[in-house]
C-alpha cells in the first residue's frame, strides 16, 4: 500500500512540472552569445565578446569585455581594437 501511495505521489509530482517550450528559431534569434577571447595583453583580466543578433536588421552588434581574473566586475573594453590586434593573447 505505502508503495502504491509513494508511486502515486511521485506521478502527480511529475505532472505538475512545467513543461519545456519548443525551440524555434525565433528564440534562438534572442540568446546573446559568449566568446571567450583570452587574457589583455597585461595578463591581470579575461577578455571576452558578447554579440547580440538584431533580428530587424538581420545582423549583430558585438561588445566587448574585460573581466578581472583576481575578481570583481567586468568592465567594457574601450580599446579592443588592440586587444584583437595583438596575436601573442590568442
Amino acid at each position: 500500500m505505502k508503495k502504491a501511495v509513494f508511486v502515486a505521489w511521485g506521478v502527480m509530482a511529475l505532472q505538475a512540472l512545467p513543461a519545456q517550450g519548443h525551440m524555434t528559431p525565433e528564440l534562438l534569434w534572442q540568446v546573446k552569445r559568449i566568446s571567450v577571447m583570452g587574457l589583455t595583453p597585461g595578463g591581470d583580466s579575461l577578455a571576452y565578446q558578447v554579440t547580440e543578433p538584431k533580428m530587424a536588421e538581420s545582423d549583430f552588434s558585438s561588445t566587448y569585455f574585460a573581466l578581472p581574473i583576481n575578481g570583481g566586475d567586468a568592465s567594457p573594453l574601450t580599446n579592443y581594437q588592440s586587444v584583437l590586434a595583438d596575436k601573442t593573447f590568442l
